[in-house]
């Protein structure tokens, strides 16, 4: 197992704090000197991977996390960190299966939840997803995405009701949530409710005003609205 404590801590956190400032080629740098004394610093070799994944650089990223796991197979994050830079390759079931072992490591991980399931659903694993947002918005109740794309995958599983109140937390939690406010006016068409949905487009709009699609279901929902209003006639 490697041991951590070998790392030079100055030079480690001076690249940290490169990377964190955006300064990339000081962080190479800076993670290259201590990979050139300690090359099987798992941290310094997490942190190359973060580095090249950041310049778009995702097999040399890939393959630095990939050892750090080798060296720590314990080492969470690291695993977190490779499934996302799988996920950005198209390789989603490599991804899920690397953030399962950071899950097993570290469960109470709720970005890992979050992603892993925004994979499911991507792979139409959809009451696998379902499970995965639901347990990233019991961690992090806040997580207007994770109470969005919930509302997404019930809707898809036929529970319009769980659905909307998924949309309505999520905009409680970010009100200025211009998907949130689409998907939620997408649903109320659904249920024949063309005034309500309306409002919902049009708070969408007023965050981002050249929105194609939301142009256009609000266009739907006027339809909708006229075709009530002749009937009611």
């Amino acid at each position: 197992m490697a041991d951590a404590t070998r790392d030079p801590p100055d030079a480690l956190r001076r690249a940290l704090a490169a990377f964190r400032a955006g300064d990339l080629d000081a962080a190479l740098r800076l993670t290259g000197g201590v990979l050139a004394g300690t090359p099987e610093s798992i941290n310094a070799l997490h942190l190359l991977g973060l580095i090249e994944a950041r310049r778009g650089r995702l097999a040399e990223a890939e393959r630095a996390i990939a050892r750090a796991v080798e060296l720590e197979p314990g080492f969470a994050a690291a695993h977190a960190s490779l499934a996302r830079v799988l996920a950005e390759q198209g390789r989603a079931e490599a991804a899920v299966a690397s953030y399962d072992r950071a899950l097993a490591l570290k469960p109470e991980h709720a970005e890992a939840h979050f992603r892993r399931a925004n994979l499911l659903r991507g792979l139409n694993r959809l009451d696998q997803a379902l499970a995965g947002f639901e347990r990233a918005v019991a961690l992090q109740p806040a997580n207007a995405e994770a109470w969005n794309n919930r509302g997404v995958v019930l809707k898809a599983l036929g529970r319009p009701d769980q659905a909307l109140a998924s949309y309505d937390r999520a905009l409680a939690a970010r009100p200025g949530f211009a998907e949130a406010h689409g998907n939620k006016g997408n649903l109320l068409i659904d249920a024949k409710r063309p005034e309500d949905a309306l409002g919902c487009f049009d708070r969408a709009l007023a965050l981002k005003p050249d929105d194609v699609q939301t142009l256009n279901n609000r266009g739907n929902a006027l339809v909708q609205l006229a075709q009530a209003d002749e009937e009611r006639g």
